[in-house]
């Protein structure tokens, strides 16, 4: 999937870095700042979760969406995944248009794409 997920991403000119598991995104999160961050539920050795738990306590400058992929989603882990504050969640398999349009969405800014001006 990891693979998928690069090639998808950098076919509409997303810059994409991977890890094998949580320690090695922890690790790479020392040496870039990432718009998104994908991770699998049920990542080997450390969990998604943890994972994430993990960003959350050692590199609280860094708010930037995250989005869990799974393929086993219940609503235990879309509770943790809120709790986290993750932005989306991705349910296996997941085709091209979904992971870019899910991607995409979170990069969006929130908010009114326009100003109102009260009548004078």
């Amino acid at each position: 999937m990891r693979r998928f997920y690069k090639a998808t991403l950098q076919a509409v000119g997303f810059n994409v870095f991977t890890a094998n598991d949580g320690d090695a995104c922890l690790t790479l999160l020392n040496r870039i700042r990432p718009a998104v961050i994908i991770l699998d539920v049920d990542m080997p050795r450390v969990t998604g979760f943890q994972t994430l738990e993990s960003i959350r306590r050692n590199h609280p400058h860094l708010n930037c969406p995250v989005i869990f992929s799974t393929i086993h989603q219940t609503m235990d882990s879309v509770t943790r995944a809120k709790a986290l504050g993750a932005a989306s969640f991705l349910v296996k398999p997941v085709d091209a248009d979904t992971l870019i349009d899910r991607v995409s969405a979170c990069l969006r800014p929130k908010g009114p794409s326009y100003v109102r001006l009260a009548d004078d």
